[in-house]
């Protein structure tokens, strides 16, 4: 039964990972994108303009952190189960 615990542990690591970097890569590319707006447009920037820009940047770093999470987390839960495997023996 371990291994197949370890295989969807592995399995959901795995997605959740890959969810968390697309998103980050998505939101990062869309605040380059925005700053390059505010940047072109500098003296006729719109409000609507800087509260795009300002929402995908906070976005981005709340991505970061949920990406840094997954990864913490995923390294805890592995250690935890390689930890509990070693005190079985």
């Amino acid at each position: 039964m371990e291994p197949l615990l370890k295989f969807y542990a592995s399995r959901w690591a795995l997605l959740s990972s890959l969810i968390a970097m697309i998103a980050l890569a998505l939101l990062d590319l869309g605040e380059n994108i925005s700053i390059y707006m505010l940047l072109t447009n500098f003296p006729n920037i719109s409000d609507a303009q800087i509260a795009r820009a300002s929402t995908l940047t906070v976005a981005k770093w709340w991505a970061v952190v949920l990406m840094l999470v997954l990864a913490f987390g995923q390294l805890f839960v592995r250690l935890t189960i390689l930890t509990i495997g070693q005190l079985r023996r």
